[in-house]
């Protein structure tokens, strides 16, 4: 089905088709866009929309879109949440989901800094506006992972099957950091 639309440049022409959205993208792009839009990917109607390729789903749905250019997702939303990502399709520079069935909220950004060669994800759950999350992506591929725990950055460590953070020079829960720092400050303001 072809169809033409007029704009302030002159006619756009658009060929649309039913299928599955990989078809459009490359695998990885493929692969992670079934994991964050759903499996409504696999049954859209998909436009060829001048350099942009736009995917919803073939029946049903709840508003659901992704936008593509050059075989890479650029931006998306579903029923929940909204994704953008960066030029290479490969990288969710944002993303924010609606809480549902007693999950919260959930914000998060990347940014590049382009001094240190790393990207910084940070990741706001509950939507409130505080970054509480954030891992750090340096270019050899190592993965720093951080905690906010009253203000302080917190490195998440691995030990054996236990996932915790180092405080006071302890391995812990994040929940008994958080404990053991407000017990401090309960003491210092008793002072």
């Amino acid at each position: 089905m072809a169809g033409t639309a007029t704009c302030a440049h002159g006619p756009i022409k658009s060929e649309c088709k039913t299928g599955d959205l990989s078809g459009s993208l490359n695998s990885a792009a493929s692969k992670m866009v079934r994991g964050e839009m759903g499996q409504w990917v696999k049954h859209v109607r998909e436009c060829h929309v001048g350099e942009y390729v736009i995917d919803v789903p073939a029946e049903g749905g709840h508003g659901e879109i992704m936008v593509g250019r050059n075989g890479h997702p650029v931006f998306g939303i579903t029923g929940s949440g909204t994704i953008v990502f960066d030029s290479s399709g490969e990288r969710i520079l944002f993303e924010a989901y609606q809480g549902q069935a007693g999950r919260l909220p959930v914000t998060s950004y990347a940014t590049h800094v382009r001094a240190a060669d790393t990207w910084v994800e940070n990741v706001d759950f509950g939507a409130n506006g505080t970054v509480d999350y954030r891992t750090t992506e340096s270019a050899d591929g190592k993965i720093k992972k951080e905690i906010s725990v009253d203000q302080r950055w917190l490195e998440v460590v691995q030990r054996g099957d236990r996932t915790g953070v180092i405080l006071d020079g302890e391995f812990m829960t994040a929940a008994a950091a958080r404990e053991k720092i407000a017990v401090k400050r309960k003491a210092e303001a008793s002072k």
